[in-house]
């Protein structure tokens, strides 16, 4: 990976960007908070809405802020953001799922104990879990499918764009290296407010992404890191419900038991 260049850090000089910095949180995090709020007052259960609802919103607002508040107005460009052209190192596939697969223990135990010391329990972590998967899921295909692309690809190419693609790279010019990695990773983490333990969780995993931004000048390092690391959820979400819903498991009668309100 492409090391960071020294005169980079020289070039340190530039007032901080608040205007650009409430203008990006306001019209692309803010609009698909306020987006993400009405899928929920929909109240709706049933089929792939829900999930399609909320990919859509993540795409449109926040990876679509990347051209409407980035490209659009000329204040950037695909370019520097890092997506096109495209800068690929096959290496990075490795790496990729060396990082998730190290992570995700740490950021499990951290997440969990944080949400009972702060929260009591895993309240916040049961509601993400069922408006991203559905209360009380059983395996099916189509619901693995559409939620491996959707959780897995879409949205974090969606994420990386706005979180380190522009929040990420307004710092530069203004800030050193660990003050914009810790500032646009508490960003990031603060995004997933709805669950205390996810919010600890998320700034581990955005550290180690900014700084991957950083060494490679690509953002599809950082796309690959995320995009495994949330395709191997899925799967070990999917995997537990298709175990648990199995044969075996219902004639040992430890298949999936429904919650009881």
């Amino acid at each position: 990976m492409q090391k960071i260049e020294p005169e980079n850090e020289a070039l340190v000089q530039k007032p901080f960007p608040w205007s650009e910095l409430l203008l990006y949180i306001v019209g692309g995090l803010g609009v698909f908070t306020l987006a993400s709020a009405g899928v929920g007052a929909l109240g709706l259960d049933f089929g792939q809405w829900p999930i399609l609802l909320i990919v859509f919103c993540n795409t449109a607002f926040l990876g679509g802020s990347a051209w409407y508040l980035g490209v659009l107005r000329k204040v950037t460009t695909w370019d520097e953001i890092g997506i096109f052209p495209i800068r690929w190192n096959w290496k990075w596939l490795w790496i990729a799922l060396g990082v998730s697969l190290a992570l995700m223990p740490l950021r499990g135990l951290v997440g969990l104990l944080v949400s009972y010391l702060v929260e009591g329990g895993l309240q916040s972590l049961q509601n993400r879990a069922d408006l991203l998967f559905g209360a009380g899921a059983s395996f099916n295909w189509l619901d693995f499918g559409v939620r491996l692309v959707g959780v897995g690809i879409i949205v974090p190419i969606s994420e990386e764009l706005y979180f380190r693609g522009m929040l990420h790279r307004l710092f530069r010019p203004s800030l050193k290296f660990w003050p914009r990695v810790l500032l646009s990773s508490a960003i990031f983490a603060l995004a997933h407010f709805d669950s205390a333990g996810v919010m600890v969780s998320s700034f581990i995993m955005a550290v180690v992404i900014a700084i991957a931004y950083e060494r490679s000048n690509s953002l599809w390092l950082p796309i690959a890191i995320h995009a495994t690391t949330n395709s191997i959820a899925v799967l070990l979400i999917y995997a537990s419900m298709a175990v648990q819903n199995s044969p075996l498991m219902d004639a040992l009668g430890m298949g999936t038991v429904l919650p009881v309100a």
